[in-house]
């Protein structure tokens, strides 16, 4: 029994907070047009895996979207800054989402939105345990300083990414071509779009600047993951194109 409970119940965690990541952006929707998109995102090879393999961008994703939610509002929300942080309690990688997406709310949505005793509230906790393994001696292995990186890795990460978000865009939904068509429309630029595509691309920019920091024996290997951490700025993007997605404005509307 404990070994069928260690092994199998546990790994559950991850399909359960996948389900919830769709539950919630299916109920961002007023119509029924979107749906389908949404389903065609989930049901991609990359979407599967990191759901029953047991990774944990699920869970980080699911505390990301709704502290995203609760922040767009635009009115300092507390709580939305303080689930937006505990995206780092869960990867390594997560902890850059709180600042990266202060600092996209800062500049287009107004110091209001993004108070400074958000990000320190935020950040307090994942950046606590950081601190403790330093203490205790730990480090992140097979990475050089921040003032060491390396040219060829970086190009090398944005050719990834290039290449998974818009060579291969089917890996998303189509989701960052469509970020960029939709940033030409006037009626898509409203504030909380505009930041999260400026949240988008921070978020992707620190990614790269990771990879040209990587000393992985083989990076080749180290890079396949960029494909797992672009799935959260994607899910970003997908929950502002949703609100344009309600039956008053899609195209299958009578109206």
């Amino acid at each position: 029994m404990a070994g069928f409970c260690g092994e199998y119940w546990t790994q559950l965690l991850g399909c359960a907070a996948l389900a919830a990541v769709f539950a919630f952006l299916c109920g961002r929707t007023e119509g029924w047009a979107a749906i389908p998109w949404i389903a065609a995102f989930f049901l991609t090879t990359n979407t599967i895996q990191l759901g029953t393999y047991y990774y944990a961008e699920p869970i980080m994703a699911l505390f990301a979207l709704v502290g995203w939610e609760r922040m767009r509002r635009g009115n300092g929300d507390m709580w939305g800054w303080l689930l937006l942080g505990a995206a780092g309690w869960f990867k390594n990688e997560g902890i850059l989402i709180l600042p990266t997406c202060w600092v996209a709310a800062r500049l287009l949505m107004g110091k209001k939105s993004a108070p400074c005793l958000g990000l320190l509230a935020g950040l307090a906790l994942p950046l606590a345990w950081h601190a403790g393994c330093r203490l205790a001696g730990g480090g992140l292995y097979d990475f050089a300083p921040v003032w060491q990186p390396d040219r060829q890795q970086a190009i090398a990460a944005l050719g990834k990414v290039w290449r998974l978000a818009f060579a291969e865009p089917w890996r998303f939904g189509f989701v960052w071509p469509l970020a960029v068509l939709c940033g030409l429309a006037p009626r898509m630029r409203t504030r909380s779009f505009v930041a999260a595509n400026m949240a988008a691309l921070l978020i992707t920019a620190a990614f790269v600047a990771i990879f040209s920091l990587s000393r992985a024996g083989d990076f080749e290997w180290h890079l396949n993951s960029m494909e797992r951490l672009l799935w959260l700025p994607a899910l970003l993007l997908m929950r502002e194109f949703l609100k344009y997605t309600s039956d008053k404005y899609s195209i299958f509307s009578r109206h």
